[in-house]
């Protein structure tokens, strides 16, 4: 890989807030990320290239999950940008070793989280 080229996350996701009762934008950038996968950018690529189903992988995890969020205004297109994120239960998912340690599928039924 080029070590000359910056390497950051972004991770959009789509969530319900349960006080409205509505669907909003987050956007999770860098920091955050890696704290939900558990890596850096860069490990995080090194492990796509050996497992192209990583980031559908972490997709079907992710669905369900509850979390609550510090997160500032909407923009233009009506993100927000997320500042801190607190999955419920942990502090530190680390996604990316979860999976990676898992030999089986992981299949679960979301409402039951």
């Amino acid at each position: 890989m080029n070590q000359d080229k910056k390497v950051t996350y972004k991770l959009g996701l789509a969530v319900l807030d349960i006080q409205t009762n509505k669907m909003e934008s987050l956007a999770l950038y860098d920091d955050e990320v890696a704290r939900v996968f558990g890596c850096l950018p860069l490990p995080y690529l090194e492990n796509l290239q050996q497992d192209k189903w990583l980031s559908k992988k972490i997709e079907e995890l992710l669905v369900g999950l509850y979390c609550s969020a510090l997160v500032s205004k909407a923009d233009k297109k009506n993100v927000r940008k997320a500042k801190k994120v607190q999955f419920l239960y942990t502090d530190q998912l680390a996604i990316v070793d979860l999976i990676k340690a898992t030999t089986d599928d992981i299949t679960f039924d979301a409402s039951v989280l």
